[in-house]
């Protein structure tokens, strides 16, 4: 129930994060998507057997994290 005269709520801009802390959050990002590049190498590439579907399904479910990291990195570099 909204009432009479009531300040209409105020938008909420995102904060920038501080440049300090930014070069910070750039380079921890960039160690997780190096780990998790070279796990999924290792994993889908160099490990031995043949794939199923429940590898396939791994390896999907594995790149949607690393493609977010990726979306973090540039939205931080931009």
């Amino acid at each position: 129930m909204a009432t009479e005269g009531a300040p209409p709520p105020a938008s909420r801009q995102p904060e920038p994060v501080p440049a300090g802390c930014r070069q910070g959050i750039v380079t921890a990002v960039t160690i997780f998507i190096g780990f998790s590049l070279a796990f999924l190498r290792f994993w889908t590439f160099e490990a031995p057997g043949d794939w199923t579907p429940r590898s396939v399904l791994a390896a999907v479910i594995l790149g949607v994290p690393i493609a977010m990291e990726i979306h973090v990195l540039f939205r931080l570099a931009g």
